[in-house]
């Protein structure tokens, strides 16, 4: 892998313990020196691409990823980070435009805000785009997905155009996409000159950010999960919870009060049908690619947050809970329903039975 230094003598390198516990690099204490070193002596990158390997597409479903960040550069034929699309502050979808930089008059309008369809312009990019989503269509005809997709054709999302670039606090985002597919590069900005010499799993990954909103609404995540169908996505990742509706006849839990803070879903039949068809359309989903999603982070051993909670033995979910470095569990993660626990233990708990075996270290082969 000449395009990626793995710093292989680092003082640094113990912060890739959760790779080395996982099987993916060999961490070996060195010998010498006033303090602790670590050296990276081997990893299955080193083999795994050897052979020409296309770089699989992790389209993370979140609040986005920050585009300045230097552990992610650009999309090419080593992987990086390929341009994601805000469905947080237009349902159809934003993308930001420094201003005078628009590929096209209509992207770039004097009120700094044009119009474009993102669906028509990555099918654009890739002809296969449409295809995907309709090949999908048709295989599950899902309730209500054909007329999502009807509206997806005709409506546009916004293309922004601003003086100064900045990213909307995607922190939490670019945190989970730096686990998954960030790589030091071999050239450090000034500014960065000190970084930790961090690796996510897989360095050579294609990363897709697809922003989403954290308020009880679903269309936009909807509209993320075809999305990521359309562009092939080899893997998709949740980290994050998602407001469940329930029942009316369900009661408030009086220690968690929150649970109702949007309980207009739980009448309102527009949004609790979106819900249900977010549902339908996860575990369709699931069942094709990976589909991997966060436990929680509250510490209930009783619950996990939503999705994570489908996940069971009559579906392809995966729900992630964590473990630190001693191998015990995380005081933050839930432990209810979780398939496989970061970064080596694997099992299916609570009343859902047996156990899920999750092995890395191969491309996925991917079934739009």
């Amino acid at each position: 892998m000449p395009d990626i230094d793995l710093n292989r003598d680092s003082e640094y390198a113990h912060y890739l313990w959760h790779l080395h516990d996982a099987g993916v690099i060999t961490l070996e204490l060195a010998e010498g020196g006033d303090l602790p070193r670590y050296e990276v002596s081997g990893s299955v990158w080193d083999d795994l691409y050897d052979d020409a390997v296309d770089p699989s597409l992790v389209a993370m479903i979140d609040n986005g990823c920050s585009s300045q960040h230097p552990y992610f550069p650009p999309a090419g034929d080593a992987g990086g980070m390929v341009e994601g699309i805000d469905f947080a502050t237009h349902d159809f979808g934003a993308i930001i435009r420094p201003l005078g930089a628009a590929e096209n008059p209509q992207d770039c309008t004097t009120d700094r805000e044009g119009r474009r369809n993102h669906f028509d312009a990555a099918n654009t990019a890739d002809p296969q785009f449409w295809q995907r989503i309709n090949d999908f269509d048709q295989a599950t005809d899902i309730p209500g997905v054909s007329d999502i997709i009807d509206a997806l054709e005709k409506s546009a999302g916004v293309v922004r155009s601003v003086t100064t670039y900045a990213d909307d606090l995607p922190t939490h985002g670019t945190l989970l996409a730096g686990v998954v597919g960030a790589r030091i590069p071999a050239e450090m900005p000034r500014e960065c000159a000190e970084a930790i010499a961090y690796f996510g799993a897989d360095p050579r990954c294609r990363l897709l950010p697809l922003n989403t909103s954290f308020r009880p609404e679903f269309i936009g995540l909807i509209h993320a999960l075809l999305y990521a169908v359309g562009m092939g996505a080899d893997v998709i990742c949740i980290p994050r919870a998602i407001y469940m509706p329930t029942d009316e006849t369900d009661e408030v839990d009086p220690h968690r009060p929150m649970d109702r803070r949007a309980s207009r879903i739980d009448t309102d039949p527009v949004l609790k049908q979106q819900a249900a068809i977010f549902e339908a359309l996860l575990l369709e989903i699931a069942a094709r690619v990976p589909v991997i999603i966060a436990a929680g982070n509250n510490g209930f051993k009783s619950e996990t947050v939503y999705p994570a909670s489908l996940a069971g033995p009559d579906n392809a979910l995966i729900s992630v809970g964590a473990i630190n470095g001693k191998r015990k569990f995380s005081s933050y993660t839930n432990t209810r329903n979780v398939t496989v626990y970061a970064p080596v233990m694997t099992r299916r708990s609570g009343p859902a039975g047996n156990c899920a075996l999750i092995q890395g270290g191969a491309p996925c082969t991917t079934m739009w």
